[in-house]
């Protein structure tokens, strides 16, 4: 980590040369690495031309600055520096991701492909928001009780039983619809509104369990299909750490050919699988009737070859299914159990997880669903992730 010594003598370096170029020759390091290291330098609060001589402390942001100066000489007197903390909520999220990927985590490796799979057919795996971190009393809320420990479990036991019950299809798609987190730093707090929730644990342990279940549902997709795609949609309760995470499985499974992860930034995700468009989306951006708009605006060519379009979304954790013309748009149910807020409030689901079959010719021909109940305790601790 580049230390405060550091840092100053490349901005005194580069007062005294004023040349980015001539200060990484004498440091010994690239110009791109000086224009980092003084862009850090202003963001932690130093700009001499603002009687700004000093850097805030690391892990916090400069919000504002005020001086008093001497009426007399007009010379600055004394200077409060307003800072906040979120540029450490990310660096510990960061932090988390990269230490679940690097020490707990064993680095990916190949699984051996299915011999025989149909190339006709596709599985998809719609992940409802999971809200990892989230911690529910029974007794309070009159359902289950729910915490890190047993979103991992429940997640991992219900994605093998779909991935028995379903048909050897050639590829696989698991869609993590968002919210996967219940919160997205270590305050416990949402992206949108800043809301500080109910949760079970350390950020950092929920992030590891959070990826080791997603592991966990990759491997097991990879012993029954020949490629696995995966999506992550960006929630509103943890936008900033998926972000991250997806870029880290990005990168996680580089040299495994048969995972095709994708990073695209959009809050819309789509892909074809022979006359079907499929998509993900939150859910909590664009309105139903408004996406058949947005999709065929956005990819008209991906529109006009394709004859079986949907789109499928989370956020709202009930399920549905909406006709519109030209495409259909699919709200699905969540494991996870209503924490005090929806139980104090009107907000009531089943909780379902499911599998859906495309064939490339014909669009959906089958799906399958699992409850909680039906994986039962025994069944649940039995799937260990890996």
């Amino acid at each position: 980590m580049l230390s405060d010594d550091e840092l100053m003598k490349t901005v005194d370096l580069y007062k005294e040369h004023r040349t980015q170029q001539k200060c990484a020759d004498i440091l010994g390091i690239s110009q791109s690495t000086v224009v980092q290291r003084l862009a850090t330098a202003r963001s932690r609060g130093y700009s001499p031309e603002h009687e700004m001589h000093n850097l805030v402390p690391l892990g916090f942001n400069v919000k504002g600055t005020s001086t008093l100066y001497d009426k007399t000489t007009g010379e600055a007197k004394i200077q409060w520096i307003k800072t906040d903390r979120s540029k450490e909520d990310a660096d510990l999220a960061l932090k988390a991701a990269i230490e679940a990927f690097t020490k707990d985590l064993p680095i990916s490796e190949p699984v051996p492909a299915p011999e025989i799979t149909n190339e006709k057919l596709l599985t998809v795996y719609p992940v409802g928001d999971h809200h990892f971190g989230c911690l529910s009393w029974g007794e309070e809320t009159g359902g289950e009780d729910y915490n890190t420990e047993i979103a991992e479990k429940i997640l991992c036991s219900a994605m093998q039983y779909l991935v028995d019950q379903a048909p050897p299809s050639e590829e696989a798609a698991i869609l993590v619809l968002g919210d996967f987190l219940h919160f997205n730093n270590s305050k416990q707090q949402t992206v949108k509104g800043g809301h500080t929730l109910d949760s079970d644990s350390r950020f950092q342990k929920v992030v590891r369990a959070a990826i080791k279940a997603i592991r966990f549902q990759v491997k097991a997709a990879l012993e029954k299909h020949k490629t696995v795609r995966l999506i992550i949609e960006l929630g509103n309760h943890d936008a900033d750490i998926m972000a991250v995470l997806m870029e880290s499985f990005y990168a996680h499974y580089e040299d495994e050919p048969r995972v095709q992860p994708d990073r695209s930034p959009r809050n819309v995700h789509v892909f074809e699988w022979g006359k079907n468009l499929i998509g993900t989306h939150h859910g909590d951006k664009i309105k139903p009737a408004q996406i058949p708009l947005v999709i065929a605006t956005d990819w008209p060519q991906m529109w006009g070859r394709t004859e079986f379009r949907v789109i499928h979304t989370g956020h709202v954790h009930h399920d549905s299914v909406k006709e519109h013309a030209g495409l259909t748009t699919e709200t699905h149910r969540v494991l996870a159990p209503g924490d005090e807020y929806a139980a104090s409030h009107h907000f009531r689901s089943r909780q379902t997880m499911k599998s859906i079959i495309y064939h490339k010719d014909f669009g959906e021909v089958a799906r399958n669903t699992v409850t909680p109940q039906m994986l039962g305790e025994q069944n649940a601790n039995e799937k260990k992730p890996v």
